[in-house]
């Protein structure tokens, strides 16, 4: 079962897996049994982990659906250890040992390169670019191995100081074609429009990538706020007065309580 990434964050996309390993976890328990998942969901890791070390299968994709929500409730463990990271690593190593190419591989892989890039003392952005690239090569359709190119894309971006900051940019641009998933496509257009807002002041450029953001749909509350934000200065900067009031009068009517909003009606109020 295959659901499209619904979160642009992926410290918490753990979260989303639980709707995605429902129906595996059927497979070993019954409705009365705790469900780590659930408990995943509620930003309960520590339930969680104890739910999972204590579960006990009787086939192979319970054990396996175990398996990844004790690497999952690991790797989000209060407090965070670096006996807990490692527990992670142990489940995610021997999911992938199998040889089994299934949801449960394909999250540990992720997750995987997610830890060597945030979670690790110290971390290694370098083996979580080879990790990350590997997965998207070896499952270039899921949403996942997707969204591994964003991880890719923005180390690219900030850590690396070679070629010019107009090269990576064009360099990450050429992943957009790889990513037919939409949640996913607009997770790299919101990452290229802030690097053109940042790395280059190229507004008319950073314009272009959220205005493709905003037409392909954002679901994400949080996300549309900072594009249509965005969005709404660069037009104001390259001299797009009208598109920048729709933009503005679009945040203002949805978020009408937000502590930007005062901002919002200012800058509305200034545009000739």
């Amino acid at each position: 079962m295959r659901q499209p990434l619904a979160t642009r964050n992926p410290v918490r996309a753990w979260v989303v897996l639980a709707a995605v390993f429902a129906a595996g976890g059927a497979a070993m328990a019954s409705e009365k049994d705790p469900d780590p998942f659930g408990e995943l969901g509620l930003m309960r890791a520590n339930q969680a982990f104890r739910i999972a070390e204590k579960a006990v299968s009787h086939d192979e994709v319970g054990a396996r659906v175990m398996l990844l929500a004790r690497g999952l409730a690991a790797m989000n463990y209060q407090p965070r250890t670096e006996q807990t990271i490692e527990g992670a690593l142990r489940a995610f190593d021997d999911l992938i040992a199998s040889g089994a190419e299934d949801e449960a591989a394909i999250v540990a892989r992720y997750f995987q390169a997610r830890i060597w890039q945030m979670h690790k003392e110290p971390a290694d952005p370098r083996k979580a670019r080879a990790l990350y690239a590997a997965l998207a090569v070896r499952h270039p359709d899921h949403p996942l191995a997707q969204y591994a190119w964003v991880k890719i894309g923005t180390m690219e971006l900030y850590l690396d100081r070679k070629p010019e900051a107009d090269a990576r940019i064009r360099k990450v641009e050429g992943y957009l074609p790889k990513l037919t998933d939409p949640a996913v496509r607009r997770s790299l257009r919101h990452v290229l429009g802030q690097a053109c807002q940042v790395l280059v002041d190229d507004p008319a450029r950073a314009l272009e990538h959220y205005e493709a953001a905003l037409a392909d749909g954002l679901a994400k509350d949080n996300l549309l706020a900072d594009v249509l934000l965005r969005a709404a200065e660069c037009a104001r900067r390259v001299g797009r007065t009208e598109q920048a009031r729709r933009y503005l009068t679009a945040y203002i009517e949805r978020y009408p309580r937000s502590h930007a909003t005062q901002v919002a009606h200012e800058i509305l109020l200034s545009l000739p």
